[in-house]
């Protein structure tokens, strides 16, 4: 899949002559969704999926329960030096079931839940499903309007669960609502009295039950002992739960479990997702479909917010589904996550590639830490963001270097291919099955992902179409959609799902991605960036941002590339380059010689009127992009960033002039006089 020049026809959608297309041209072409290379059994995945549509009083927490039922003394949880087995684990939930039951919390009522990664996370959720309620998880980060919105427009404010180290920011808001339970869970209740970590843990969070302190000033407010204490029927696992006696509710499989936030771009967007996605998302972690051996030995470190359906399919479902554990980490932001690591010594780690980049850069600065944070960490993957080439080389050398999964591999494999959910996974784990990618892909000298794709989920099908919903042959890029019975809901009420359907030419309808993406002739699926980055050129073609940046990032050096429009010119785009100093000798003018190189990779492989509207604007090494709170790159924030410090390289012969961009599109004719060479390495 080579693209010689981004600008041609050949590569880009919608952008043929009509005239040269006869009706019948399209039935000579070859249709990737129909050949479903990724389905070894179509007869066992149709059973599977009558399976869980039939049995309509199915629900997540039966799933994993009944996927429990023989090894309930085994460790579910870790936080923090403590552990939690599964049999802990429910016996929590039984109280928490009958304690909702007597505050008269009913079938179809929602929760609002505002809380940090703890294990009594994973509890209200197996609770949720068992009593048929919805738990809306909010982040006290999203704008204060917001958030009264979400209270606003919750059906009954029965129940609203904080966690202590974030509640006294939204406790006015909390308060306005006048929800009629309150119930602060502190960070310190599944700690068994102590921190172990203290010494680290305290120059960022002080372990402190603060819980006693909101009583004082609120007396309505619960503390999570207080709420399991309300349940005064609870009986033991032991005494006399047959294994179908939690299957109460009818259409239990289908109704709403979880509301969710998607971040990427401005205003967060809840995503609704059922039983049925859930419990379909675990069957198809399993080794009958996956091919992959069951990953019960595994202690998994899902780094991303609570909020997110990352957390909840990724970082729970798909683990616990296989019988491994689960670590919960309250203290979250970008620089944590090597010390997070060196805390459970996880055997795989998830979280975005902004993340997991700044930490690798960590790694370099502190390999003696690495070296024993990550002895047993050889799944690496990161979520909802997609690495370049570039960022995942880099990523897979520092953990050659720090020897990362020595201690489970006799040899180093590199970082499983890192898996993207972005748009995907409100769909469910289109693509996600742990150890799959592992075990399938990687060789001892394999570390770059190169054009083999992302291995889907046996319970999804799929197809890349065009912009006149015509499906596109093998490995042409185009708009990824997908039928999944792991699929959402909707985004917020609208369950119809008509915010996100889409019918294809031949009439079958599709839940849109809206990501780019190709299907390769193995099966797998390649996905680039969002569909509507794109600059239209003057002949109405249209240029994905991912494909400059793939072009781009072929410069020996680069490390990352993220191409923008930016906000305060229209002519211009952005692309904001960070080199990786560990692949060259810095010497003084390195970021001239640099931005040379780049600057004749877009005279070689752009059109002249692509090629010019792009400047560039230097990141450091040690400076990171911009971060939104779920971790990701944040392209709005550098879309505000706007032109300034921006340069156009201008190359004579070998010599090169940076025009800053602000004076390059304010001429109407491009400057051709030699201007002051900025010094950019300084």
């Amino acid at each position: 899949m080579k693209i010689n020049n981004l600008d041609t026809n050949e590569y880009l959608l919608g952008s043929y002559d009509e005239e040269f297309i006869s009706e019948d041209s399209f039935s000579l072409r070859r249709f990737p969704s129909s050949d479903s290379k990724h389905i070894k059994n179509e007869k066992k995945v149709s059973k599977i999926l009558s399976e869980i549509n039939d049995d309509t009083e199915y629900n997540l927490y039966c799933d994993l329960r009944l996927r429990w039922d023989e090894c309930m003394d085994k460790v579910m949880v870790h936080y923090r030096g403590n552990t939690k087995t599964a049999r802990e684990v429910f016996e929590e939930v039984d109280k928490m079931s009958m304690a909702f039951d007597e505050m008269g919390l009913v079938r179809g009522n929602h929760i609002v839940a505002c809380m940090s990664n703890v294990p009594e996370i994973l509890t209200l959720l197996l609770t949720a499903s068992r009593c048929g309620l919805v738990v809306n998880f909010i982040s006290h980060k999203f704008d204060r309007e917001y958030i009264r919105k979400v209270f606003a427009e919750t059906p009954e404010k029965k129940l609203f669960i904080g966690t202590d180290d974030i509640y006294s920011k939204i406790s006015s808001l909390v308060s306005e609502a006048d929800f009629k339970d309150k119930v602060i869970v502190s960070l310190t209740d599944s700690l068994n009295g102590e921190d172990p970590y203290d010494k680290l843990d305290s120059k960022i969070y002080k372990f402190v039950n603060l819980v006693p302190y909101f009583k004082k000033k609120d007396p309505f407010i619960m503390s999570y002992a207080d709420l399991l204490d309300i349940s005064s029927k609870w009986q033991s696992l032991d005494n006399g739960f047959a294994k179908r006696s939690f299957y109460t509710a009818s259409d239990a499989i289908n109704m709403p479990l979880t509301i969710t936030y998607s971040l990427e771009r401005g205003e967060p967007k809840q995503i609704i997702h059922s039983n049925k996605s859930y419990v379909s998302m675990a069957r198809s972690c399993d080794s009958d479909l996956s091919s992959g051996k069951k990953i019960s030995n595994v202690v998994s470190l899902c780094y991303v917010p609570t909020y997110s359906n990352t957390f909840f399919s990724t970082g729970l479902v798909s683990i616990l589904s296989q019988n491994g554990a689960v670590a919960f980490e309250p203290i979250y932001f970008s620089k944590f996550l090597l010390y997070s690591m060196a805390i459970y010594n996880p055997t795989n780690v998830y979280t975005t590639r902004s993340i997991l980049i700044e930490n690798a850069k960590q790694m370099l600065a502190k390999p003696t830490l690495a070296q024993g944070a990550l002895e047993n960490a050889y799944i690496i993957s990161t979520v909802d963001e997609l690495p370049s080439k570039n960022e995942e080389k880099f990523i897979n050398e520092v953990l050659k270097k720090v020897n990362a999964g020595n201690k489970v591999l006799s040899f180093f494999s590199g970082s499983t291919v890192l898996s993207v959910m972005g748009g995907s996974l409100e769909f469910g784990n289109v693509f996600f099955t742990p150890l799959k990618e592992k075990q399938e892909k990687l060789s001892p000298v394999r570390t770059i992902r190169d054009d083999f794709g992302l291995i889907p989920s046996q319970l999804v099908k799929f197809a890349v179409l065009n912009d006149y919903g015509e499906e596109l042959d093998y490995e042409q890029y185009g708009k990824l959609v997908i039928d999944s019975a792991c699929s959402m809901l909707g985004y917020s009420d609208s369950y119809d799902n008509k915010m996100i359907k889409l019918m294809d030419i031949e009439g079958r309808m599709w839940n849109d991605t809206n990501r780019w993406a190709a299907i390769l002739t193995n099966g797998n699926v390649l996905i680039k960036g969002r569909y509507d980055d794109i600059v239209e050129l003057s002949n109405g073609q249209k240029v994905p941002y991912f494909m400059i940046s793939d072009k781009l990032s072929e410069v020996d050096g680069l490390l990352s590339c993220e191409v923008v429009k930016p906000d305060d010119c229209d002519d211009a785009l952005v692309a904001h380059i960070e080199f990786n100093r560990e692949d060259f000798n810095v010497s003084p003018g390195w970021a001239e010689s640099m931005l040379m190189s780049v600057g004749k990779k877009c005279q070689e492989s752009f059109s002249e009127e692509l090629a010019d509207k792009i400047v560039f604007k230097v990141r450091p090494f040690g400076q990171s992009f911009p971060l939104t709170i779920d971790g990701r790159r944040d392209v709005l924030a550098l879309a505000k960033e706007g032109i300034d410090d921006c340069y156009k390289p201008n190359i004579v012969d070998s010599d090169i002039e940076l025009i800053p961009a602000s004076t390059y599109f304010s001429k109407e004719n491009r400057p051709k006089q030699k201007v002051k060479v900025n010094k950019l390495d300084s």
